[in-house]
Order: C-alpha cells, then structure tokens, then sequence
C-alpha cells in the first residue's frame, strides 16, 4: 500500500491562553506531487495502431459533450487518441497529451489535425490560469486512485472547468470519479454533475451510450486552487532543517512565492484544509512520502 501525503503540523492552544508543557499538534497531510508524478511517469503505455473502446465520429461530438467550438481543450491521458481527434475535427483547439512519449508519436504520425502534441503526466497540467477551457479525459486509467484528485482540482484553472467520460460498461468508475468531482466542487465552491449521453461509434459503427462528468469552475474556486498549488509547490521545493522531518506553517508564511500571493495565515491553514481532503481522497498511500509542516 502505498501513501502519497506530505505531514504538515500546527502547535494549537486551549482557547485564547498559551498551553504549557505538553502541546497538541494538528497535521495535515496533503498530496506528495513528486512521489504521485514519479508513480505516474511508470503508467505509460506503448502505442500500438488500436483504438479505444469508444472511438467516436467527430460529427456533433462537441455539441453532445456541452463543448463551444473554438474551446481551448486539454485532453489528457489521450491514449490511441480517438477522442482528439473527432473533438479536432468538429472544431476544437485540442492539445492531445499522454505520459508516454511512445503514445505521443504514434498519435501525432497517423491521427493527425490536432493542434499541439505534449508528453507529460496529467496531474501537472495546467499550471496557469486561463491556459485552456476544458481539461478532458475518456477514461483516464492511469490516473484513477493515484493523482485523478489534483487532475481535477487544476483543472479548476481552467475558464470551464473538466469533463470526465466513461462508457456506461464501467459504472462503478464513473460513479467514484463523480464522488471525487463532488467532494473537489465541496472543497472549492464549484459544481459537478454527472449525464448519461450517446455517441456514434465511428469504428465498430453503432451507437453507444457514455457517461459525462462536469466539473466546473468559477472565480472563486480558480482563486483556491491557485494558492493550493502554489502551497504545494513551495512544499515541494523547500529545503528543510537537517534532522527534521516536518515544515512549519511560520516557515511556508516566510518563503516568497507565499509572500507573493498575499495571503494571511488563516488562508493558509484553509488551503492545507483543502490539500489534507484531497490527499484523504486518494486510494494509495506512500509512508515514504511523509513530510510535515507545523506552527510554532
């Protein structure tokens, strides 16, 4: 079993008066990035000329899945690439992206009329607000259980949101996908709906019933999970104290990418609030990825 959390630590006080002696502490344990990337890099699969299980036509497929044309798209875990390729071609700004390079290739070689090709792990894209629309994933296996969680929170960086689809075959993966959609939209004050939809299968020619998650995103929720990734990347990054396990809450106020955000200790203690719910949403944990930030 495996567990991808970071420990963060605050020193509480009994009311208004400082403890003595003994003190309690609260911890936090948020999402370990390196340790979830670093596990999802091994996902990747090798591109062989297949299909997925639903490769649909590209007629009316933006219309069905509640898609603008012209949308900014970022698929991710775009695998054989089907459903990149019907979204480019019914008038979609599609970024097709897979964490293996092999799938990449062999995408960009015979799909074809995709605006941009990238190789990387999904739970690290998009890192600037506004980048795209709609993050959006047919059945994303790799990420299920491991990073799905902080797939969806930056998709909240989006001017949409996400869309998450899953033949009706797999109901029981659609539904965990939708409660981890709901609790992220709890988090972050966004909403997320699920609808049952039908599309053409464009390769075993008949029609096909898929479902359609919806996470979408607002200003608010844009704002949080930008500091929420922010707070990740500083843990991250952050070189702590010889002999010393955990981060402090003081420490993290003090760096300049959180001075840079302008946010007060209270909204710090909210966003790590936010990062220990989404860690506690992960089927896998990582006793070796524990790291800890308290208050002193």
């Amino acid at each position: 079993m495996m567990i991808f959390k970071r420990p963060i630590k605050q020193r509480k006080t009994n009311g208004s008066k400082s403890v003595k002696g003994k003190s309690a502490l609260k911890t936090w344990e948020i999402p370990d990035e390196r340790k979830i990337y670093e596990f999802g890099v091994q996902e990747g699969w090798q591109w062989y000329n297949e299909h997925q299980k639903i490769a649909p036509a590209s007629k009316r497929i933006s219309k069905i899945l509640g898609l603008k044309k012209n949308s900014r798209v970022l698929f991710i875990s775009g695998c054989y690439g089907d459903w990149t390729k019907a979204l480019s071609q019914n008038g979609l700004r599609v970024t097709y992206s897979d964490v293996s390079k092999s799938m990449a290739d062999g995408v960009k070689r015979l799909k074809g009329k995709i605006e941009k090709y990238r190789v990387f792990e999904g739970s690290q894209w998009p890192r600037k607000p506004g980048k795209y629309d709609w993050s959006v994933s047919f059945e994303p296996v790799a990420l299920e259980g491991v990073s799905l969680q902080l797939t969806m929170m930056r998709s909240l960086l989006n001017t949409m949101g996400a869309k998450l689809i899953y033949s009706t075959g797999v109901p029981e993966r659609a539904e965990v996908s939708r409660s981890v959609g709901k609790k992220i939209a709890n988090l972050y004050s966004a909403s997320c709906k699920m609808k049952k939809k039908h599309v053409f299968d464009s390769v075993r020619r008949r029609r096909r019933a898929i479902y359609v998650i919806t996470l979408r995103t607002n200003e608010e929720a844009r704002r949080k999970a930008w500091i929420d990734l922010q707070v990740l990347k500083t843990v991250r990054s952050k070189r702590k104290p010889k002999k010393r396990k955990e981060f402090t809450v003081r420490e993290l106020l003090s760096t300049e990418r959180i001075k840079r955000l302008g946010i007060s200790k209270e909204e710090l203690m909210e966003s790590l609030d936010r990062l220990a719910a989404l860690a506690d949403l992960s089927r896998f944990v990582v006793p070796s990825g524990k790291k800890q930030v308290k208050e002193n």
